[in-house]
């Protein structure tokens, strides 16, 4: 019993999500996420999940610097890989991805081996092109409306399937 629990204190579930900077080709940008991989498995890691990168647009300005020059990014490859690992070992991670100047920025967080992503659907209102009204006004009621309705289809659905 002693050395289950041992055994169940040495490793962790860490999840790591890198930004890699977009100026290398896909080919490229997948052979540096497999050598960070590599990196984190030599420090006795086993890998329970991960998201291949692909380019996606930023939400701000990032900037990173790289041979003693500000580079701004606007769009990165997204990355993300889950694993088992020591947390003595963690800090080895961070010194190493920290030090690779082909990533932008990086975040390891504890988490669990399971999928716990769960989110509830937003309701997307649509209003009708303002082309099509010649004054460029939107009735009011027709877009409070879509909106009822949108909002009503989403509780429906809610609540015929909660865990859907």
């Amino acid at each position: 019993m002693k050395k289950e629990i041992e055994s169940e204190i040495e490793t962790r579930v860490y999840e790591t999500a890198i930004l890699i900077v977009d100026s290398m080709s896909e080919t490229e940008a997948l052979e540096k996420y497999n050598a960070i991989k590599q990196t984190i498995a030599s420090l006795g890691a086993s890998f329970i999940s991960e998201e291949l990168p692909y380019l996606r647009g930023l939400s701000y300005e990032m900037i990173r610097v790289i041979k003693n020059q500000n580079v701004r990014f606007n769009h990165a490859y997204f990355a993300w890989v889950k694993y088992n690992l020591d947390p003595a070992k963690l800090i080895d991670v961070k010194k190493k991805l920290d030090l690779d100047e082909q990533i932008i920025r990086f975040i390891t967080v504890k988490t669990v081996a399971e999928s716990t992503t769960y989110t509830k659907p937003n309701p997307v209102v649509r209003v009708e092109s303002l082309a099509s009204n010649p004054d460029g006004e939107t009735d009011e009621m027709e877009v409070k409306a879509s909106t009822e309705e949108v909002i009503n289809e989403i509780k429906d659905d809610t609540l015929a399937n909660p865990l859907d």
